[in-house]
C-alpha cells in the first residue's frame, strides 16, 4: 500500500453486510484526495480529488449511465 495512505481510515457502505465484495472509501487526506480500494485487493488504490469525487457521486445520484 502507498505509504501516504497506510494510516488512512477506510469505510465500507452500510449495505455491504460485512461481505468481501465491497469498495472502501477513505476520508479526504490533507491534500484533499480521496482514495478507494477493493476490500479483497487492498493494495490496489484509486485516487480522486475531492472535486472529481463529488462530480462522480453527483452523476451516480442522477441515475445516468
Amino acid at each position: 500500500m502507498c505509504t501516504a495512505h497506510r494510516n488512512a481510515t477506510f469505510k465500507k457502505a452500510s449495505y455491504s453486510s460485512g461481505g468481501q465484495n465491497c469498495l472502501e472509501v477513505s476520508a479526504p487526506d490533507n491534500a484533499g484526495n480521496i482514495v478507494i480500494r477493493d476490500s479483497k485487493a487492498r493494495s490496489r488504490l484509486l485516487h480522486f480529488s475531492t472535486s472529481t469525487w463529488r462530480h462522480f457521486i453527483a452523476e451516480i445520484c442522477t441515475g445516468r449511465d
